[in-house]
């Protein structure tokens, strides 16, 4: 089954090194996670709400996982803990960061390297205006982060966006 280009794209923004460490929020049946992990990339911690995604997302990623280069955890951002920090943190179409923004952007930066990034990706229903844009930054800002770079892509249905953002510290 061929992989939706959005999730090609992502890996392509998220420009993984050999030590980088990653978080997904909401990973879904882990798709981008295999992508990921298929690569020279550290380790990879994967968390979504819903315990049925992470049982398809842990068939899918099985020998990521028993290598130890993944691990995939049914919670929800708000209750995640960990002593680790990433080098990247990435985001795909999570409403939390636009509906109660300050307890998830807080969670974010808390889980961030000193230098590390966070790759924010939405792909509505609707084809986002500069508006949307500029809101999604404004947003992102008042809640203490740094807009590093805004990418857009056009796909089907619609066109994807992606903010890149660090902690303002």
């Amino acid at each position: 089954m061929p992989v939706n280009e959005r999730f090609l794209w992502a890996v392509h923004l998220l420009d993984v090194k050999p030590n980088d460490s990653i978080l997904e929020i909401g990973c879904g049946v882990g798709i981008l996670v295999e992508l990921l992990a298929g690569q020279a990339v550290g380790n990879i911690v994967a968390i979504d709400q819903s315990e049925k995604m992470i049982r398809a997302a842990e068939k899918r990623n099985r020998q990521y996982i028993e290598s130890g280069k993944v691990e995939l955890l049914p919670v929800e951002l708000a209750k995640f803990s960990s002593q680790k920090r990433f080098s990247k943190i990435v985001a795909f179409n999570v409403n939390a960061f636009r509906k109660r923004p300050a307890t998830e952007f807080g969670l974010v930066s808390n889980f961030l390297k000193e230098d590390g990034v966070f790759y924010l990706f939405y792909q509505l229903p609707y084809e986002a205006d500069k508006e949307t844009i500029y809101e999604w930054k404004a947003i992102a800002t008042m809640n203490g982060f740094a807009v590093r770079n805004v990418f857009s892509k056009k796909m089907k249905p619609t066109s994807v966006n992606c903010l890149v953002l660090s902690p303002k510290r």
